[in-house]
Parts: structure tokens; sequence; C-alpha cells
């Protein structure tokens, strides 16, 4: 049962806080503004919705378990909450199209709900729409940022990825205004975290690509990470290559300090060894991944006997 707070979209009349408008022009669908805030709400076919471009929702989609309860859920309840979509200029006759920046997994709910049961209710959605000059790129973007953040389960490379980009978003344009020092303290009000938060988030883009995919893959925490930004891309190569996953043991990533060498970081995973030697071979480049991994299990077959 949805909460009384939460409007059912499907099933409601919208006579409570709506009233009907209609495009005089005939080509748009029934629209809605709402008496309350203003916000105007069109019923929208799904054919006439774009994906927001990958650069902007960087987000997962929602896996094949949740994404299979939300369509329960719909099916059931209705849309409880409109997406939000930026209308796109059309030249006439062309319709106009939407990109869509918040619910993109409701949509493929819907989709799939009319794939399946091929009622007409399923191909056409309530959305929230930004007009074409009501919003700019950056402010887009945004939307797409601060609806995923308050909405999902995020993982620390998509929280990092946030701040990072929400950080490039305040320092841009008219968001000039705000002064720089300060947006540090802003992104931590907005998002209800600590300003330290924000710093660490940041800090992750200083990973290699190995560990950023380790963020990506939940494999590697916060705190791991961060830790590892500690050194230069040379440095966490190597980590990397030496240990692998390992580093991400909760008694390693307290250990680790800023400015140790190598044969200090590599007494982290064996502390009885007294010495660490670097050992330089050439392989071919094709079996360069499959003998790193070799290697690292015979290093830890080695450091347990």
């Amino acid at each position: 049962m949805a909460s009384k707070n939460k409007k059912d979209w499907a099933n409601s009349s919208f006579t409570d806080d709506f009233f009907i408008k209609r495009d005089d022009s005939g080509k748009d669908p029934f629209g809605f503004m709402s008496a309350k805030s203003g916000a105007y709400v069109l019923q929208l076919e799904l054919d006439l919705l774009d994906k927001a471009p990958l650069e902007w929702n960087f987000y997962r989609p929602l896996d094949e378990d949740k994404m299979a309860e939300l369509v329960e859920s719909i099916e059931q309840k209705g849309l409880l909450h409109p997406i939000v979509v930026w209308e796109q200029e059309a030249m006439y006759p062309e319709p106009a199209r939407y990109t869509i920046l918040s619910g993109h997994n409701r949509v493929e709910a819907f989709r799939r709900l009319h794939e399946a049961t091929n009622d007409p209710k399923y191909a056409v959605i309530m959305a929230h729409v930004k007009k074409p000059h009501e919003i700019d790129q950056e402010q887009a973007k945004e939307i797409v940022i601060d609806t995923n953040w308050v909405s999902r389960q995020l993982s620390a490379y998509e929280k990092s990825q946030s701040i990072i980009r929400k950080y490039m978003i305040l320092g841009s344009k008219e968001k000039k205004a705000h002064a720089k020092g300060l947006r540090r303290d802003i992104i931590a009000q907005e998002y209800s975290i600590t300003g330290r938060q924000v710093d660490n988030y940041r800090k992750l883009a200083d990973l290699i690509e190995p560990f950023q995919e380790m963020l990506r893959s939940q494999d590697l925490g916060v705190k791991a990470g961060v830790k590892l930004t500690y050194f230069d891309g040379d440095m966490q190569q190597w980590i990397y290559d030496s240990f692998g996953e390992a580093v991400c043991d909760n008694k390693v990533v307290n250990a680790i300090k800023a400015g140790m060498s190598r044969e200090e970081f590599g007494a982290l995973f064996n502390p009885e060894v007294g010495e660490v030697s670097v050992v330089k071979i050439e392989v071919p480049a094709e079996l360069r991944e499959e003998f790193v991994e070799m290697a690292r299990k015979w290093i830890k077959l080695k450091s347990k006997q």
C-alpha cells in the first residue's frame, strides 16, 4: 500500500492537486499543472523519451531482482512518482522529444510491462517536464546527480563521481557566485554528509583505473581507496600488480601510511619478512595478467608456510 504522503499517479484523478491543461495546438498530450508547486506534468508516450547521455547518467541500472520488484510494484500500485524529463527543441511537424533526467528504471519497467501485457496504459508515463529554456545543460546534469543521490543506494564509485561532477557544476557559469571555498560546504549540506566525506569522495578520482574498477564493482571501500591515493600512479600500479584485492584487508588498510616505500608496503602482507626484493622479469604482453595472477597466488601460498 502506498504511504499517505505518496501520490498513486496511475490511479489518481489528479482532481485534488492538479487541473487539466491541454496545449492549444493539440500536438501535446494532456498536461497537468500542480496547484501546489506549479510543476508541469505531462502524460508522455514512451517512444518520445530518450535516455540521458552516459556522461550524465553514469549510474548502474537496477539488477534483475530489483527491476522485477519495481515492475511488480508498478503493476500493483501504479506509478508513485512521475519521472523528470527535459523537453528538446523540435522542428514542426516533428513531435518534441524528451531527455530523461530522473526515472530511467521506471521507464524500463513500463516498457517491460507494455511488452508483456500489450496494455496501452503502459505505453505512456507521467512526467514532470522541464521546458527547453527553463534549464540549461549544467542544470540538467545536476538534476540527474541530485535525484540519484537522494533515491538510490549508490556505490562508492557513484558517490565519488556524483560529488566530483557536482563540485564542477557549482563552479561553472552563473554558479561561480558561490565562493570556491564554499563548494565543499554546499555539497555537504545538500547531501547530508560531512565536509570530510566530500573531500574523501573527491580524492577517489586520483585512483588508477584498476582500482576505479574495484570501486565500481564494490570490491574496494572508501577508506582503502582514500589511503591508496596517498601514492602516485606508479606506486598504485605496483601495489595492484603485487597484491590486488588483498589491499582491501582491514588490517592492511589500517596500517597503510603516507610515504611508505615498496619494501614497507610489502611487509604489511608478510610482517615476518624483514626485507622485500623487487624482481623485474619480461613476459609476453598477452601473458602479463596471467603471470601476475600466478605470481600473486604463489607469494600468498608461500607467506602461509
